[in-house]
């Protein structure tokens, strides 16, 4: 019997990290992304990584994702687990358990505060066992614009399977009428486009407008490094009435499989934006994602009637819930009673989070 050695990740573990990468998810990413997400990270001073090794070799690795989490009061530490990965043939030897133990005990008495993430059906289990709690499941909505394209694609099988559960004519015909039946809605104001992501405005959204909830920080700093994750390409949508800025929608585009896929990835407003801009923001980026085979939006980004009137379908009812996957966060805190600012951050209520806070978009 193998026996493994749980450590910290170390500068040349880089090769076998990425080695370990492609073996577990099928895929081998540029040495760009993991400088992007785990060296150039402005929020933490060391790689948040846990490795599991045995003679030599890396077979499970425990990654963390640092996101700077504001709560009412002050801004916090946050690590979110992701890329977990054990080698196929190094599984159901409780490496995944120990991983996280030791990163558990690594962080207890470090800068963060708690660990928050959203789980698949694979890890939701292990999760719970090592002190991780539901907060909510978090409503999907997916607008299959291209849904034969989709249900032949050679990636992911979940999306494949998410097209073939609906039929091709009916879902078009679906989002043909709700289309039209959007563009009775008119924006008072102008739209731009961007290629890029102008921080510096979208930190003027966030300043004015602040979550009362746990939520991302939005400030230029995160921003400018957030957006440039090298897998993904962004576009931003600004809407200006009367001259002022007033709502923005960031997309993130990624071509895998044989699909284009398109996500919401977040929404800033003013206060008082009226609901008919985000509408009209909305319509902008469907007009100019024709194209895109699936677009994906969270329900908290964008009023759900909007969502539907736009031909979204939600992964909450049939015909998608029997084959999408349920996105739920959940939580570990890092201290006893799991209380930060006075806010249980158990309660669902007390959380606001979009594609932003995802590390995988």
């Amino acid at each position: 019997m193998s026996r493994y050695t749980i450590r910290p990740f170390q500068a040349g573990d880089l090769d076998q990290y990425l080695s370990l990468y492609n073996a577990v998810f099928g895929t081998r990413p540029d040495e760009t992304w993991f400088q992007w997400k785990y060296l150039d990270n402005p929020y933490i001073d060391h790689v948040p990584i846990y490795v599991a090794e045995t003679d030599g070799d890396i077979v499970g690795a425990r990654s963390f994702f640092a996101l700077p989490l504001r709560t009412t009061q002050e801004t916090v530490l946050a690590l979110q687990p992701c890329d977990t990965m054990v080698h196929e043939a190094h599984r159901r030897q409780g490496l995944f358990t120990r991983m996280t133990a030791v990163a558990i005990e690594g962080y207890r008495d470090g800068a963060p505060e708690l660990f928050f993430n959203y789980p698949n059906s694979k890890t939701r289990a292990g999760n719970r066992k090592l002190g991780w709690q539901v907060v909510q499941e978090k409503e999907l909505f997916y607008r299959l614009q291209h849904p034969a394209v989709i249900a032949q694609s050679a990636g992911d099988r979940s999306v494949a399977n998410l097209a073939s559960s609906v039929v091709s004519p009916v879902v078009k015909g679906y989002v043909t009428a709700r289309d039209a039946l959007a563009n009775e809605t008119r924006l008072e104001g102008t739209i731009e486009r961007h290629e890029r992501v102008p921080t510096e405005r979208l930190a003027s959204f966030y300043s004015t407008a602040v979550p009362d909830a746990f939520h991302v920080v939005r400030d230029e700093r995160f921003l400018q490094w957030r957006f440039r994750n090298p897998e993904w390409e962004y576009t931003t949508y600004i809407a200006i009435v009367g001259g002022a800025d007033v709502a923005a929608i960031v997309t993130g585009s990624q071509q895998t499989g044989g699909i284009t896929k398109t996500t919401i990835i977040d929404v800033l407003s003013r206060s008082d934006t009226a609901a008919a801009v985000c509408d009209g923001l909305l319509s902008a980026v469907l007009e100019y994602n024709q194209e895109t085979d699936l677009i994906v939006a969270m329900g908290e980004s964008i009023a759900r009637e909007t969502l539907l009137k736009r031909g979204f379908l939600p992964d909450s009812k049939p015909p998608l819930s029997p084959v999408t996957e349920t996105t739920t966060l959940m939580v570990r805190s890092l201290s006893d009673d799991g209380i930060l600012d006075g806010n249980a951050i158990t309660e669902a209520e007390n959380w606001q989070t979009t594609f932003l806070s995802h590390d995988t978009d």
